[in-house]
């Protein structure tokens, strides 16, 4: 969702790091009320963006969740099959890079602090690729 519907967003592989975070920050000891926080903000220094080439099937209702053209992609589509942000023609993997890039780097709700000198980039393929071509 866009900087404007934050309560709407849904990064799946975003949550990767809130995971990391709250459970380092337990196990060094710290309180529920210190993990919260810690994860709070790391949620708030954490963006992603996907892009859906075909639909989503959840399993309980056994349908897919949007339909979309042959030659179209869906950027920022949420976890469970949500509209995206943009709706366009297939395009380039550095087109697509750039886009999701410029998109992350200038959404304007970024918690920042200055000592923070470290970025983490995962790229996750949430498609129905077998093992032997993601890796």
């Amino acid at each position: 969702a866009s900087s404007d519907d934050i309560k709407k967003r849904r990064g799946v592989a975003g949550l990767f790091y809130a995971y990391k975070v709250a459970g380092a920050s337990a196990d060094s000891g710290n309180s529920l009320e210190e993990v919260a926080n810690d994860t709070r903000e790391a949620l708030g220094r954490t963006r992603s963006i996907g892009i859906a080439l075909s639909p989503c099937t959840i399993p309980e209702s056994g349908k897919p969740t949007f339909s979309i053209a042959e030659d179209e992609m869906e950027l920022g589509m949420g976890i469970h099959g949500e509209p995206g942000i943009e709706r366009t023609k297939l395009k380039t993997a550095d087109e697509i890079t750039t886009k999701m890039v410029s998109m992350i780097l200038e959404d304007g709700n970024w918690v920042v602090r200055k000592e923070i000198e470290e970025s983490g980039v995962s790229v996750e393929p949430f498609d129905d690729h077998d093992l032997e071509e993601i890796f």
